[in-house]
């Protein structure tokens, strides 16, 4: 899959925050200090966002180390982890993490 974001490590800027704006938290590349994003909201909405990258990237690990044919203890957090990922790469609920349709059998 083609990495269509600010791949890498995020952070809250110190440096940027929007003072005259009435505050304010930039997200950064934490490697670059490139500006990703400016949002008006408190610091734990900037942590959040910071984390993106890890936790998608985390989440994506889970889901190719799941055999998706092993989940009938675990159905609904299969199709939790399906929905994240699909609405984290732009493509709503319509697909798994690798792609496949959320019901195998649908083709």
């Amino acid at each position: 899959m083609e990495t269509k974001y600010a791949a890498g490590q995020w952070r809250i800027s110190e440096d940027r925050l929007a003072e005259e704006d009435g505050g304010g938290i930039a997200i950064e590349e934490a490697a670059t200090g490139d500006l990703i994003c400016e949002l008006l909201g408190t610091t734990e909405d900037g942590n959040l966002i910071a984390a993106a990258p890890d936790l998608l990237s985390a989440l994506t690990t889970v889901a190719e180390r799941w055999d998706k044919y092993d989940t009938e203890d675990a159905p609904e957090t299969w199709k939790e982890i399906c929905s994240a990922l699909a609405k984290a790469r732009g493509e709503g609920n319509k697909k798994g993490p690798r792609g496949e349709p959320l019901d195998p059998s649908a083709t």
